[in-house]
């Protein structure tokens, strides 16, 4: 059940792609029936238009952006943190590439800005663990963890590599809570900083 909830979520709400597609497709039959089912079928479709054009614009993008992320504000000094010796970068998305034996992971851009926060976050917390979440996911093109896309990026980004922790077993916003907590109680961590994207922080917490 949780996976069906989740699957909606992610895909099924509107504004996603996989929405639209599914939109059109009924659209596009309903154009094929009787005069009713034309008539609905050509609103449909109209109202699905002025949606998605509404949803592309900076001033509804930036309003929505902004009543999700509402309450949460990057951390701006080590004070506010109060204390926590820790930063967890929960993954975003990533894809791996293979080709005549090589093998690359690329970070979703979702992954890559939460990843270069967590790296300052880092250096304004001093020296604390840092940790990257995200196990494989179920998709075509991804075969290793997002958890080392992050890593990768919060190296590059000055992290020092034996300061990262992994958590490569969740597949889903859910089980990152669940598998990273164990770990971080197990090592004394009770306070921590957590770095995701702003309309994914409600969803997070």
């Amino acid at each position: 059940m949780d996976r069906v909830v989740e699957f909606i979520k992610l895909y099924l709400i509107p504004g996603s792609v996989t929405f639209l597609l599914l939109g059109v497709t009924a659209g596009v039959l309903g154009l094929f029936g009787g005069e009713r089912l034309k008539r609905w079928a050509r609103g449909w479709l109209a109202s699905l238009a002025v949606l998605y054009w509404l949803l592309s614009t900076p001033f509804v993008a930036g309003a929505l952006e902004a009543a999700l992320s509402r309450g949460y504000a990057p951390l701006e000094s080590a004070a506010e943190a109060e204390g926590a010796a820790a930063v967890v970068v929960l993954g975003g998305g990533s894809t791996t590439y293979q080709s005549r034996g090589g093998e690359v992971d690329v970070p979703s851009s979702s992954s890559a800005l939460r990843a270069l926060e967590g790296a300052r976050v880092y250096a304004l917390l001093g020296d604390p663990i840092v940790f990257a979440s995200g196990g494989e996911a179920e998709e075509a093109g991804v075969d290793n963890p997002e958890s080392a896309a992050v890593r990768d990026v919060l190296v590059e980004a000055g992290v020092p590599g034996e300061r990262i922790v992994l958590e490569s077993d969740s597949t889903d916003t859910h089980e990152q809570a669940l598998e990273l907590a164990p770990i971080l109680l197990g090592r004394g961590l009770e306070r921590f900083v957590l770095v995701t994207s702003p309309t994914h922080m409600r969803r997070a917490f």
